[in-house]
Formats: C-alpha cells, structure tokens, sequence
C-alpha cells in the first residue's frame, strides 16, 4: 500500500471533508486565470478539477486498496478494468477542455473560448454529448463498483444490491455519508487480510 492510497483509507472523516469541499471552495475564491497553450483555467474550474482528482483518489485507494490487502485471489482483469473507470473521468474533463480551446474558426494554434460557435458539427457532437454522458456514466460506475467492494470485503460473500442500499445512500446524501462510509473504511482496513476465494466474477458481473 503505497502513502497515497494509506492516506485516503486511515485518514479520518474530517480531514477528507476539507479536502473535498473546503480547498475547492478555497479555490473557487480566488480570482485568477491561467492561460496555458492548450487550456484556459479560471477558478472554477480548477476547483471542479481538484474536487474530481481528489474524489477519485480516494475511491481508487479505497477499491485497490481493500482488493489487494483483503481479497488474495483477486483478478488483475478486474482490477484493470476498475483503475480504467476510474481514470475516465479525468480523461474525458481533458479531452473536453482541448475541443473547447482550440480556435476552430482560424485553424490556428491560438487557443481561445470565444470561438466556441465555429466548432464542427462532429466536434460538438463528441464534446457536448458523448463526453459528458461518458463522464456521468463512469463516475457513477466508479462509486457503484467502490461500493460493493466495501461490502464484499466486510461482509466476506457475494453482495447484492439490498446489501449496498445504505452505502449507495451515503453517497447520495454525500457530505454526511462520508462520514459514515469513512468510518467503515478505516475499520475495515484495519481488519485481517483473511479473504483467500476468488470472487472477482461476482464483482465484474454482478
């Protein structure tokens, strides 16, 4: 387990609050921009960024971390599949940036939000649409498959659905729930590495 990932998964409930919301807010306070060759960031922006990088920092420590330390059998294909999803996010809030910056009406190297109107219609379809739904979609799957990671690692069995309800909730009612859902982290990895059966097909099929 690496220092990042023994953060986000000892850390209490408290520290993550602020890291979550009180830094964005922070950020967003500020009044800046950055107009970098490929990017123009304004406050805002940054913020949602740092909210994203740092949300999925934690579920990606708390789904690698519970897999590998508690669940001896489980399967790289799964594994793989889950730091993909996670990574999605990200990539799809950079890809969406460059569309939206490059000068379109001037072909140019000039970067610039103004030209938003002179964007190809494929480009807009990609940018505006797929994008973001295939951002939704991921981030949701990401808080799915976290989720029942929890509770297969604590409950030591397949898991079903009725068994996520109180923990999808959590993230519904996310800035109280965080402090439940943390709670059950930091005991859980605290618990006995002592899951020795594979179950990974129930985690990428169920």
């Amino acid at each position: 387990m690496n220092p990042l990932q023994s953060f986000f998964v000892r850390v209490n409930a408290l520290v993550l609050t602020g890291l979550f919301f009180l830094i964005p807010y922070v950020i967003s306070s500020l009044d800046f921009a950055i107009q970098l060759e490929y990017f123009y960031l304004n406050n805002s922006l940054l913020a949602f960024i740092f909210f994203i990088f740092s949300f999925s920092a934690w579920l990606w420590s708390i789904g690698i971390t519970l897999l590998q330390k508690k669940h001896a059998g489980f399967s790289t294909f799964y594994l793989s599949i889950f730091k993909l999803s996670l990574i999605s996010p990200l990539a799809s809030i950079f890809i969406f940036l460059i569309l939206n910056s490059i000068d379109w009406h001037n072909s140019g190297a000039y970067m610039s939000w103004a030209c938003y109107d002179y964007r190809p219609k494929p480009v807009v379809i990609f940018s505006d649409y797929f994008l973001p739904s295939a951002f939704l979609l991921s981030f949701l799957y990401n808080i799915f498959q976290t989720v029942k990671i929890i509770n297969f690692v604590e409950l030591q069995r397949p898991v079903s659905f009725k068994d996520m309800i109180t923990d999808l909730l959590c993230f519904v009612f996310f800035p109280m729930g965080l402090w439940l859902l943390q709670q059950k982290v930091n005991e859980l990895s605290k618990k006995p590495d002592n899951i020795t059966h594979d179950l990974s097909d129930h985690l990428l099929n169920s």
